[in-house]
């Protein structure tokens, strides 16, 4: 019970199968945080996601842990979504994250029938302390390193660093979110 903490967990490396096993022994919830927006090739971005996704889930697996909540993007809901965008609008995603991020939640989601339960979070850009400021997030979009989703007057929906762990924690906590999808941002969008 109760909000977990930085000592009350482990951290795994995804791409370590040995540290995963480490931080998966004797959890009730793990929590898939990793996420590659960029690679070498675009063609490595969802082979990196989905690879990740696979390291976590089934080693989580094997230890017995009994839910996963996953950090996924709104960029899933592709560039001329609704705003706000309900969590059953359609997934149109247009690149090759949101195509990741896409085949990672369907990929989770089935796992229900081997004993682990899927949580999906999605978020927009992640502000706060640790994390980009926006205004180097406007930099990067200004640059082209990254693009915003759809038109150019599109908003991007952000979320605190501390609010989105709080939702985190409470996705795995609350056994009515087993299996369901949250839109995570703030009201007001960047």
């Amino acid at each position: 019970g109760g909000t977990p903490s930085a000592d009350s967990g482990a951290l795994g490396d995804a791409s370590d199968p040995a540290s995963l096993r480490a931080a998966a022994e004797g959890m009730d919830v793990v929590y898939h945080l990793v996420g590659y927006l960029f690679a070498p090739r675009r063609s490595q971005v969802e082979s990196l996601n989905m690879t990740a996704a696979r390291n976590v889930a089934e080693t989580a697996i094997e230890a017995g842990v009994k839910r996963i909540v996953f950090t996924s993007s709104v960029l899933v809901y592709g560039p001329d979504a609704a705003k706000p965008t309900p969590e059953d609008h359609p997934r149109r995603p247009d690149t090759a994250y949101s195509r990741a991020k896409v085949a990672v939640e369907d990929y989770l989601l089935s796992l229900k029938s081997r004993g682990l339960d899927a949580t999906i979070m999605r978020v927009g850009h992640v502000y706060g302390p640790g994390v980009s400021t926006v205004e180097e997030f406007k930099g990067l979009i200004r640059l082209g390193l990254y693009r915003t989703a759809g038109k150019k007057d599109h908003v991007i929906p952000p979320i605190n660093a501390k609010d989105l762990a709080l939702a985190l924690c409470l996705a795995g906590e609350n056994p009515q979110a087993a299996g369901r999808t949250y839109n995570v941002n703030d009201d007001d969008p960047i």
